[in-house]
């Protein structure tokens, strides 16, 4: 029998994976590639519990993931909040576009659209998963994620903090 119980979060060095370290210590957190894989965690007995960002004070209710929590009828063992620190980080000083999960890019608009308001957004299933493809192939695109995700992907941070007094609601959610 194990000594902790598992807490599927989305990646390993994001926003969900700080909230659910936040969790407590009777959690043994385990990182998984997409939030489609954190819900299906669940099912396959993978995660006891898992962590569901549903919330943001910018963007306001996370509806897709909110939605899936409520409709898959799992119930709510605690609530999280956590401050949201997003930074933008390159390889290089040209920035043609710039890579993130879709909720960091709504977040970060207002300093995209007054810094690189010509530049492409895409969205990417991760803010960790932007600044890994930004640091192995891109020679002009940005990421936008936490400083410490940028770091360890040896990114140049360009600005820190550039969705200011930004902060996140998660569920802790089991069967």
């Amino acid at each position: 029998m194990r000594d902790r119980l598992r807490l599927g979060c989305l990646g390993e060095r994001t926003n969900s994976r700080m909230a659910a370290e936040r969790a407590g210590e009777r959690y043994e957190v385990v990182g998984f590639q997409n939030m489609d894989a954190v819900f299906e965690s669940l099912r396959r007995g993978e995660a006891d519990r898992i962590i569901v960002p549903v919330e943001n004070s910018i963007t306001g209710i996370i509806r897709n993931y909110y939605n899936r929590a409520i409709e898959s009828g799992l119930r709510v063992i605690d609530e999280i909040v956590i401050p949201i620190i997003h930074c933008i980080a390159a390889r290089s000083e040209q920035i043609g576009f710039v890579l993130s999960h879709e909720q960091a890019l709504m977040q970060c608009t207002n300093y995209l659209d007054q810094h690189f308001p010509e530049s492409y957004r895409g969205a990417v299933c991760s803010t960790e998963e932007a600044a890994r493809m930004i640091s192995q192939a891109s020679t002009n695109g940005a990421a936008i994620a936490s400083l410490d995700t940028c770091t360890h992907y040896r990114l140049r941070v360009i600005a820190q903090d550039i969705a200011k007094g930004n902060k996140s609601k998660f569920w802790v959610c089991e069967r």
